[in-house]
């Protein structure tokens, strides 16, 4: 399936990469998981732009470092011997490489380093500051967390705070260019895009799924068994993945209000009730998720003058995840069962008042 959107991403890109021919930047790329932001930095480097790319896994810091050893003697042959005794050993390296000429360094999943090496950001920020004018190319964070990524680059008290030079949002592709995709596999958007959108949003990840399990064009319940229901199928465990790290030991807690609120449910009041949560608390999560994980939204009627009065309701922006959380999440006891077949028929027959409630969404 070929490359969607991102003209203006890939423009500041280029626009970093001329800037930074003799000067240095600092980039930090964010988005949801599975929005693109890895094939971003591929397609840009496709362009020509000399880079290292280094994927940042939770492992031992000795094994991560051997990978990222292995990787630059790629590049530099002569390393491929070498070892770095720390992280500070492999960042004034790169931080000497760029001395020399100019280099776009990747990082990928860049909030892993908390898990690996926490000083990571404290031995950036000391080159950084101390070397910053006289490096030419730039360090490019990429990160899926988004509140660590937020805590990383924004945290007043943390090493990296106002270091960060340029910033990209990557967003979920808009309605118009999911009609286009969905035009390009033969299909009419104006017939088919309210089911689409109503389970993939604008996602390139998941219509690459569909590409390749040869999706497009089939029965609507085809799709959602062999995407959603059955054993082992890609998006069975899509929600966890996305929000259990996001979220922590309390995962639970938030994975019950979503679910409520997936499943129609917007007064702060219901929402209690329906999670099991007393009302009296239910304020607190409701704010973390609405502002510090900015995964639900609260809205206000427009006839409200205060904007801060328990008139607002509340509600699961992100497409996919409304529906992961109204289907998947909620009947995943008939998924371990093995009864794909049963939750196939639930979503059919519920399918169409969740596709109206997207409809007023691609409208809004």
């Amino acid at each position: 399936m070929r490359f969607y959107d991102r003209e203006r991403e890939l423009a500041k890109l280029r626009e970093i990469a001329s800037l930074s021919r003799d000067s240095s930047h600092l980039v930090v790329i964010t988005g949801r998981r599975r929005v693109g932001k890895t094939e971003l930095i591929r397609r840009f480097a496709a362009e020509g732009e000399e880079a290292l790319y280094f994927f940042v896994s939770r492992k031992k810091p000795q094994i991560l470092l051997e990978e990222f050893r292995d990787l630059v003697a790629v590049r530099y042959p002569l390393l491929k011997r070498a070892t770095f005794s720390g992280f500070d050993d492999f960042f004034r390296f790169l931080f000497d490489v760029m001395k020399e000429r100019p280099l776009f360094v990747v990082f990928d999943e860049f909030q892993n380093f908390l898990h690996v090496d926490p000083s990571v950001f404290s031995t950036m920020q000391d080159l950084w500051d101390r070397q910053k004018d006289s490096i030419k190319g730039a360090f490019v964070c990429i990160g899926s967390v988004q509140t660590l990524m937020r805590d990383i680059f924004e945290g007043r008290k943390e090493p990296l705070f106002g270091r960060a030079t340029a910033r990209i949002y990557l967003e979920p592709l808009g309605p118009d260019t999911v009609g286009e995709i969905l035009s390009d596999h033969r299909l009419a958007a104006a017939r088919h895009l309210p089911f689409f959108f109503t389970l993939f949003g604008g996602v390139p990840k998941y219509y690459f799924l569909l590409d390749r399990y040869r999706l497009f064009g089939k029965p609507r319940e085809e799709i959602v068994r062999k995407l959603f229901c059955e054993a082992d199928a890609p998006l069975q465990n899509e929600g966890r993945e996305l929000l259990i790290e996001e979220f922590g030991k309390n995962y639970h807690l938030y994975f019950s209000i979503l679910q409520v609120i997936a499943g129609g449910e917007t007064q702060m009041a219901r929402i209690a009730d329906g999670a099991g949560i007393n009302v009296n608390s239910i304020s607190k999560y409701l704010d973390e998720l609405t502002s510090h994980y900015q995964v639900i939204e609260r809205r206000v009627p427009v006839t409200s003058f205060d904007r801060e009065q328990k008139t607002g309701r509340y509600f699961l922006g992100d497409p996919a995840l409304r529906f992961w959380f109204r289907y998947i999440y909620r009947h995943r006891s008939l998924l371990e069962i093995g009864d794909e077949k049963e939750l196939t028929g639930i979503i059919g027959r519920d399918l169409s008042t969740l596709m109206g409630t997207s409809f007023e969404d691609l409208v809004r």
